[in-house]
């Protein structure tokens, strides 16, 4: 029995030893290791983000200057500060979107504003059945890139009255670029230091160009040097350093530049500059050259100028390279068929307006598509073939009171071509209900002129003069009216409303 408190103490005894108090402090330090390897983690994370959201990232070292710049304040480290604050400039500024920029026309000695938005984001660029727009481009391209941290060794050397900074730009240790910039100035010692500024600013642009040309163009864009740009596009499409991949997007965001500026030069003054769309075109042109299917997005841009342009045939060539891709592209099918229309080529004019009722049955195109061949059989006098096609308009239940209106309108074209003048009043007054036109009072007047119908006829002559219809003597003279215009109503309502 002595011993039972033994044991107890024996059981109790380990609580207060040495090796629980380490156990206890096992914890806290395991607690403490999980802290630290998830707060190393959110370090990393917030590291990857960074460089994934500040893509450039620069280091310059070994930059010497001459002795008259040292004295004077301008060490190595200063001039590599303001060339380092000068590369973050340009960056920020091509992260962000592309500014609008104000430019002035000179139109008959008179000074005219008007705004060019270079803000390409939301162009969007078709490839194949997928749509990304042009800040996707731009993601795409400095991917291509690399996020390169470049070192650059630099040089600033003056000699009699011009500095030269020469520079060495790596990538990963390899040299893939050496340069000489100069800048000149004057005997002036103030006009020297701002020569160094000018040649700070190239410094910089020479550096972000070979790191992310996409960057400096929406940099010089910004800062409205737009004279820079057409330079930019051109050393990014020529120069060896760039793949094919890169300067075929080049070519497509110079084009649409150029062309967003056309347009807008077009839109303020009326006028088409046929040299700067042309300009465009080329771009376009080039880099149809690597991607012909990049032809169902920049295509619409080419084909809407040289229909401007009344190059109707030329229009047609881009749309049918769509249609060779895009077989099922109803407006691309319509616009063609408009063309063909416009030179007269009947026969597959009607073939394409065919293809666009069948794509866009009951739409507002396919419907559209119809009354047009409806009216080609009208004007080469197939009477039988345009009332059919009319017809498909007139019993279409989706068909629009607009569209109505035209079909029924057309329909009685025909019937009074047939000199059925009685059956043709009938249709000119139901497309007058959809559509209270000033021609259909016209037709429904004359309907009734050649039904000898004078009351009728001068009834709705009045009703078009009163919704501005002008009747003059040229009208007058014509072998209708003349039946007419003797009569008491006819020369009452002339009298009274016409003269």
């Amino acid at each position: 029995m002595k011993r039972f408190p033994a044991i107890l103490k024996k059981i109790k005894s380990p609580k207060l030893t040495i090796n629980s108090l380490n156990d206890k402090l096992g914890i806290i330090f395991s607690f403490s290791t999980k802290l630290l390897i998830l707060i190393s983690i959110i370090v990393v994370i917030i590291l990857l983000l960074q460089e994934l959201f500040v893509p450039q990232t620069f280091r310059l070292s070994r930059i010497s200057v001459p002795n008259s710049f040292a004295e004077k304040g301008y060490s190595s480290e200063v001039l590599g500060s303001r060339l380092s604050d000068k590369l973050n400039d340009i960056v920020k500024t091509g992260s962000e979107s592309l500014e609008v920029i104000e430019s002035i026309i000179l139109k008959e000695d008179k000074e005219k504003s008007y705004q060019r938005n270079a803000d390409l984001s939301s162009f969007e660029i078709q490839v194949g059945l997928f749509n990304i727009s042009i800040t996707e481009v731009i993601v795409f391209l400095r991917e291509k890139l690399g996020y390169i941290n470049i070192v650059m060794d630099g040089d600033l050397t003056e000699e009699n009255t011009s500095l030269t900074f020469s520079m060495r730009l790596k990538a990963n240790g390899e040299l893939i670029k050496y340069n000489r910039l100069e800048q000149f100035y004057n005997d002036d010692l103030n006009d020297k230091y701002n020569a160094l500024d000018k040649l700070i600013n190239k410094s910089g642009e020479f550096v972000i160009f070979y790191n992310d040309p996409i960057i400096l163009l929406s940099y010089y864009i910004s800062e409205k040097r737009e004279e820079i740009t057409d330079s930019l596009f051109r050393m990014i499409t020529y120069d060896d350093y760039f793949d094919d991949q890169i300067k075929l997007w080049t070519y497509v965001i110079w084009g649409h530049t150029l062309f967003i500026e056309a347009d807008e030069i077009y839109y303020n003054t009326f006028e088409i500059d046929k040299e700067l769309y042309e300009a465009a075109i080329s771009k376009y042109d080039k880099a149809l050259e690597t991607a012909p299917e990049f032809v169902t997005s920049i295509g619409w841009n080419m084909a809407s100028y040289y229909i401007d342009d009344k190059q109707y045939s030329k229009a047609n060539e881009i749309y049918n390279k769509i249609l060779a891709i895009d077989k099922k592209n109803i407006d691309a099918q319509y616009f063609l068929a408009e063309n063909y229309n416009i030179l007269d080529k009947k026969e597959k004019a009607i073939n394409s307006y065919i293809k666009v009722s069948k794509l866009d049955l009951d739409g507002e195109k396919g419907l559209d598509a119809l009354i047009k061949i409806a009216g080609i059989y009208k004007s080469v006098s197939d009477h039988i073939k345009s009332k059919e096609y009319y017809n498909k308009v007139i019993n279409n239940e989706n068909a629009d009171e607009f569209n109505l209106a035209t079909a029924l309108s057309g329909y009685a074209d025909v019937l009074a071509f047939e000199n059925k003048y009685d059956e043709a009043l009938v249709y000119y007054v139901k497309a007058l209900k959809y559509n209270r036109s000033v021609d259909y009072y016209i037709k429904i007047a004359e309907s009734y002129a050649y039904l000898n119908d004078v009351v009728a006829f001068t009834n709705y002559l009045k009703l078009a003069i009163d919704e501005g219809y002008e009747l003059n003597d040229s009208i007058l003279n014509t072998p209708l009216y003349v039946k007419f215009k003797d009569t008491e109503l006819m020369q009452f309502l002339l009298k009274e409303y016409v003269y």
